[in-house]
């Protein structure tokens, strides 16, 4: 009597919630975000941040919570695009937080995967640095995050390899997953108003109000004026008050 004996190998990661890969990857491509958020009336800064990405390599970035090994990345193997990132370009995704006054900007980056330089199936690791411009106001909430890169055989017996899922972390191996880059843009509200008293006081007369913005050397500065619910932009330093006006400034600034 003949015995076939059929096994199937399911990977480990399929039973394991933590390890299950949250991003999907499609055509070789995997989206990874980066946002700033900011108040909804303030400028959108002419600022570059920039993106890289690398093997995590070091002994400390290669721990695993999951049981399963996870290799550094495969030189090459995997790529970033773009490289860099302006949020006041135009095209960029804008959307409002209803109900927290504030906009956030989103920008996709896309990291392709090169299965041909895979060797073998497993996890691998990749390290993506985000390197933000020196702008007085941004807090970022993460500089790195990690990248696992779920290798598998190609199914019906090829010998080639797949990715179909990824992982981003905030740290390597236990850290949360996310979808991206956070960062804040901070800006300060200053409330002018102004009080006409008296029986002969016009109280339909604007009054020209002059401040002094003091950031960094080499910075400039625009704010945006609100006003019975228009917002103006500006870069100059007079504003004119009926009774009262609302300046969202970018930046730690003084007054």
């Amino acid at each position: 009597m003949l015995l076939a004996l059929v096994g199937v190998v399911a990977p480990a990661w399929a039973e394991d919630s933590a390890a299950q890969p949250h991003l999907p990857v499609k055509d070789n491509k995997v989206t990874i975000t980066s946002t700033l958020t900011m108040n909804e009336n303030a400028v959108v800064p002419n600022a570059t941040f920039n993106y890289s990405i690398a093997p995590a390599d070091e002994e400390s970035e290669l721990t695993s919570t999951s049981g399963m090994p996870v290799y550094a990345g495969v030189t090459d193997a995997v790529t970033l695009s773009p490289t860099s990132v302006n949020f006041s370009n135009k095209g960029l995704t804008s959307t409002e937080n209803t109900g927290e006054k504030t906009k956030t900007i989103t920008a996709k980056l896309s990291a392709e995967i090169k299965t041909s330089l895979f060797k073998a199936p497993g996890i691998y690791r990749y390290k993506i640095t985000q390197t933000p411009s020196g702008l007085d106001g941004l807090n970022v909430t993460y500089k790195e995050l990690f990248l696992d890169v779920y290798v598998e055989n190609e199914e019906n017996g090829g010998s080639g390899y797949v990715v179909k899922g990824c992982i981003l972390r905030t740290e390597a191996g236990s850290g949360e997953k996310t979808a991206g880059f956070l960062n804040k843009y901070v800006t300060h509200k200053l409330t002018i108003t102004k009080v006409v008293k008296g029986n002969q006081g016009d109280k339909n007369k604007d009054f020209n109000f002059t401040f002094t913005i003091k950031g960094a050397d080499g910075e400039s500065y625009e704010y945006a004026t609100v006003k019975n619910g228009a917002t103006t932009m500006s870069q100059t330093g007079t504003v004119k008050i009926l009774s009262q006006i609302d300046l969202a400034v970018s930046g730690p600034v003084l007054f």
